[in-house]
């Protein structure tokens, strides 16, 4: 393959690349979360790949217990607006 060949793939595969990520900001995400805390305020914590979120909002008229494994709703990649969305 030529270099001018390699280079075409090469800005192929850059722009295949960006237009992923713009796609991740178009569809909502689901990611499973452990509860790590019932907060007073009707909020939980949650831990996600080791990474432990504080303030959590669930769907009204659920509740969750420590330990519960749940599913996590990421509105088009916004984690600010992430909801814990059920139990498993």
């Amino acid at each position: 393959m030529s270099n001018k060949d390699e280079k075409i793939l090469e800005t192929m595969d850059i722009m295949i690349k960006n237009r992923n990520k713009n796609l991740e900001n178009i569809f909502d995400k689901h990611i499973e979360a452990k509860i790590t805390a019932v907060n007073l305020d009707g909020t939980y914590g949650i831990s996600i790949n080791n990474q432990t979120i504080s303030s959590v909002k669930c769907r009204n008229g659920s509740t969750f217990l420590v330990n519960d494994v749940v599913e996590v709703l990421i509105p088009r990649g916004n984690f600010s607006r992430m909801i814990i969305d059920y139990k498993y």
